[in-house]
């Protein structure tokens, strides 16, 4: 999720339409696979890369802004990009923007 130059990790502005941390399941996974998912990410220290920007060649792969938003204080990798500066924020994919 970094950009190629810089090395800054790229973090979305907002989150997507089926952002995987809405709890009514926007990203259709189902609320056990969600929870397990999400847990997952956490165990690891880690983050959620934004399903919207992953396999796709009109947009790189980006971190999951409700993720970050919501459990960026929990995951050490986070708290250390957040410290350091490391992130750089982009727009979501069109037409992924409108998350209410």
């Amino acid at each position: 999720v970094s950009e190629p130059i810089s090395g800054l990790c790229r973090l979305l502005s907002q989150p997507c339409a089926t952002c995987v941390v809405f709890p009514d399941d926007r990203a259709h996974l189902g609320e056990t696979r969600r929870q397990a998912f999400i847990a997952q990410a956490l165990a690891r220290d880690s983050y959620v890369v934004c399903h919207a920007t992953v396999r796709r060649n009109d947009v790189r792969p980006a971190v999951c802004r409700g993720f970050y938003n919501k459990y960026r204080r929990r995951t050490w990798r986070l708290r250390l990009l957040d410290m350091c500066g490391f992130f750089i924020e982009v727009s979501p994919p069109p037409g992924r923007t409108d998350p209410t």
